[in-house]
């Protein structure tokens, strides 16, 4: 987190877990690469290896497993599972649980 400019009550652990924030509201990266992209994006859970690695400025995601949400950008996901919406292209509102669930899923948006 040494990018950090403003922001508090986030938490990483894990090699370059949050390496890229600059502004981060209760975020929480645990595993190598967690949340490794992340520059803005708020309130966001990553657990494992590359949980939400590329997530720019997503906000309200969930990510638990290998790879969960690896190239997402949206908000408001749920992902639990190894990479569980992983390939997934900036959908929101979505819910994916179990190994590779809705995994190769590109711009699909449901909302509740």
């Amino acid at each position: 987190m040494e990018k950090l400019t403003d922001g508090n009550l986030n938490v990483a652990i894990g090699h370059k877990a949050l390496n890229s924030v600059q502004y981060g509201y209760e975020l929480m990266a645990i595993g190598d690469s967690a949340q490794f992209s992340n520059t803005t994006g708020q309130y966001n859970m990553g657990l494992g290896h590359a949980a939400l690695l590329e997530n720019t400025d997503g906000s309200f995601n969930i990510a638990l497993g290998r790879n969960a949400m690896r190239h997402a950008s949206g908000n408001h996901n749920t992902a639990i599972g190894n990479e569980a919406l992983a390939n997934y292209g900036g959908a929101s509102g979505n819910v994916a649980i179990g190994d590779s669930a809705m995994r190769n899923q590109y711009r699909i948006t449901m909302w509740r």
